[in-house]
């Protein structure tokens, strides 16, 4: 067999199996709803700090208007007043140990002042894009355990960079140097079967693998860590509430 036929392997491969009509590896999907219990919290205003406003008189003029406009909010506990959903509560599906494909990469924005978003999951291997879309300069630091920094890099006004690849799962905070109140998670991991609950609290999973005992770990920055057990199988869709009262506070 020559080089040529070597190369088109994996194509007559394909082939082979899209003419024997191969099905496809079933698929399962849950759904997530993350509530808060008891007494709604009072509604917070950021407050930008009063030395940093002193030395800073520039930035601070821009921050309070963002403030003033609703662009700028206190970010780490967001709870949906109506249907009292916890927005931000990262999800994923634990024991996966092979890595897989179709993870999105990162993309991490300075704008009005603020990390958007606030939680994401990046693929492992890969760097981070950061992107100031700000008409004042930021930077944006990164520190994974042991406060162990992975980058740090300084954005001037309307610019953009990339961090190095992150080449460990796990969770990486990302912080602003030049603007105190602004921070970010980001959490590496090597598949798809992850994501962040919306402003209501929600989160679709679809194409998930089919198992008899699936475990999803959930995290919060002020809420912490809960875990939860369900069966996953592709013709019985799983809708599951978690509440506050799940969750393990942080230490």
């Amino acid at each position: 067999m020559d080089l040529r036929s070597i190369a088109l392997l994996p194509v007559l491969l394909a082939s082979s199996l899209a003419q024997d009509g191969a099905a496809p590896r079933p698929t399962a999907k849950a759904s997530f709803s993350v509530v808060w219990e008891g007494e709604l919290p009072a509604a917070r205003t950021l407050a930008l700090p009063r030395e940093w406003e002193e030395r800073n008189p520039g930035d601070a003029e821009f921050c309070r208007r963002c403030i003033q406009e609703g662009k700028l909010v206190q970010e780490d506990l967001l709870i949906d007043p109506e249907g009292r959903g916890v927005a931000n509560v990262a999800i994923s599906l634990r024991g996966i140990t092979e890595a897989w494909p179709g993870l999105a990469p990162g993309l991490l924005t300075n704008e009005h002042g603020r990390f958007h978003p606030r939680v994401q999951f990046v693929p492992v291997g890969q760097a981070l894009r950061v992107v100031n879309k700000d008409p004042i300069p930021h930077n944006a630091r990164i520190q994974g355990s042991a406060d162990l920094e992975v980058w740090n890099g300084l954005l001037a006004p309307e610019s953009e960079s990339s961090t190095r690849p992150f080449l460990r799962s796990g969770s990486y905070r990302v912080f602003c140097d030049l603007h105190p109140w602004m921070s970010s998670t980001v959490i590496a991991v090597r598949h798809p079967f992850v994501g962040i609950t919306d402003a209501r609290g929600k989160l679709d999973l679809a194409g998930l693998p089919e198992r008899k005992s699936a475990e999803f770990v959930l995290w919060h920055e002020r809420l912490g860590t809960a875990s939860k057990t369900i069966e996953l199988l592709a013709d019985r869709p799983v809708s599951l509430t978690v509440k506050s009262s799940d969750f393990a506070a942080p230490k």
